[in-house]
């Protein structure tokens, strides 16, 4: 698999495992390791590697910052408009971060040349 590919995929995959663990109303041990990882890192991973930053641990770095500004700020918004939920805030982070892999995704199709 093309590496440009490979945290677009893992983002798709996170978020579709956060959405089936509050669907499916999964306890410990993987409903914390699950919400973890899509809270400190999916949202803004993909909209971090559109900087197109050399190195990796930097772009975590960025990404767990965005992550938790992403979160802050639609929480906050929410809290404000008096429509707070928790499936709502879900749904939200949700929207945010299949966007960002759309245009990461699309980005890493766009430059991905298959090897003659």
């Amino acid at each position: 698999m093309n590496r440009d590919l490979l945290w677009p995929v893992v983002v798709m995959a996170s978020t579709v495992a956060i959405t089936a663990v509050v669907v499916a109303d999964l306890g410990p041990p993987l409903a914390p390791i699950v919400a973890l990882w899509f809270v400190f890192v999916c949202p803004g991973l993909p909209y971090v590697r559109l900087l197109g930053l050399k190195e990796p641990l930097n772009e975590m770095l960025l990404a767990v910052a965005l992550s938790l500004s992403i979160h802050a700020v639609v929480s906050l918004l929410l809290q404000r408009a008096a429509v707070w939920t928790s499936t709502r805030m879900l749904a939200v982070m949700v929207v945010i971060t299949l966007l960002g892999v759309l245009l990461d995704g699309g980005r890493s199709l766009w430059r991905w040349r298959p090897s003659t």
